[in-house]
């Protein structure tokens, strides 16, 4: 249990230099494992079963009774931000529909769950976090292929019943399989150990589709040797994009500061993961290095909106004691 819990610390806190450098190996020896790279899809259904085994499906009620909110963000989160990022993404990158696709693939995908871990880091609402991760999940195989054929139809050619049938592979099976597995072992106290061996096997997972999914790009890097600086400008961009304008949102449904936290992380941090499985199977595979570069950034750039909430509570806290002192006087 020790070891468990020790080993998942230590992959926690070093994430942020971890996977840059198993990108990097998998880039540097991308031929070697070029016959590893078909377990991807395999390695992302556990890692979404894994992921759902501390979901509740009881925490919906949290969000469905607020429907305005609910609506408004799936709206921003799959169709407004994706489409104002396709139209930027496609001038940048004028006659290079790829990196256009990739950029704007990132903005499209389901929600991630790392952003669970990112609110209750935060002391947010984890439960409108929870409700609002599971709920995009659920819907996310029709959802996802409905905003992909909109916005991008026009530079790619989509099978959308394909896109469909793995989404619901990837995303929504594991899903449901892990919500009600993880009610199971609910119920079993004695099994203690479930909880940081399965946290630990899913962040095996993840490092290893970084590890294939690097690999399955890197006889593509030089088609984009002389534009490296502008793709990561333009992920940097693109995420900071994705958290100004669901923290605009939850500012106008909420005075909460943690259903601030909540709804930016939510709509924030998107599961890069499936991006990249979808992006290597369904597009070229440079299309999935935005997608690869954003799942790098995500954790630096959830740490650096840990720094913006802070900076926001110092602020609120300063004005409430200046009207306390103003009303005292």
């Amino acid at each position: 249990m020790g070891i468990l819990r020790t080993t998942n610390t230590l992959l926690e806190k070093w994430i942020y230099l971890l996977m840059p450098s198993i990108m990097v190996l998998g880039m540097t020896i991308g031929g070697s494992l070029a016959p590893w790279t078909a377990w991807t899809s395999f390695l992302f259904m556990l890692l979404t079963f894994l992921s759902s085994l501390n979901a509740d499906y009881r925490k919906f009620v949290h969000v469905i009774r607020k429907p305005a909110l609910l609506l408004t963000f799936l709206i921003f989160a799959h169709l407004v931000i994706p489409w104002t990022v396709f139209q930027m993404s496609s001038r940048l990158f004028f006659g290079q529909a790829e990196l256009a696709a990739g950029i704007t693939l990132s903005t499209l995908l389901p929600l991630g769950v790392t952003s669970i871990f990112w609110v209750a880091y935060n002391k947010g609402n984890v439960e409108t976090t929870l409700s609002l991760v599971s709920i995009d999940t659920i819907l996310s195989p029709l959802i996802v292929p409905l905003t992909l054929s909109l916005i991008l139809s026009s530079q790619v050619q989509l099978q959308t019943e394909a896109l469909i049938v793995s989404l619901f592979k990837l995303v929504l099976i594991p899903t449901v399989a892990g919500m009600l597995v993880g009610e199971y072992v609910k119920k079993k106290e004695e099994r203690v150990w479930f909880k940081p061996a399965s946290a630990l096997l899913g962040k095996a997972c993840l490092y290893f589709i970084v590890l294939l999914n690097a690999a399955s790009i890197s006889g593509q890097l030089h088609l984009i040797r002389d534009h490296v600086g502008s793709i990561i400008a333009a992920v940097f961009g693109t995420m900071v994009f994705g958290y100004v304008v669901n923290f605009g949102i939850s500012k106008l449904f909420t005075q909460a500061h943690e259903d601030h936290i909540a709804i930016s992380y939510s709509g924030g941090v998107r599961n890069y993961t499936v991006g990249v499985v979808l992006a290597t199977t369904f597009f070229e595979p440079i299309v999935a290095l935005p997608v690869l570069l954003a799942m790098l950034l995500q954790h630096p750039m959830a740490l650096l909106f840990y720094y913006f909430f802070r900076w926001v509570q110092r602020k609120n806290r300063h004005a409430e004691n200046a009207a306390k002192q103003g009303a005292a006087s």
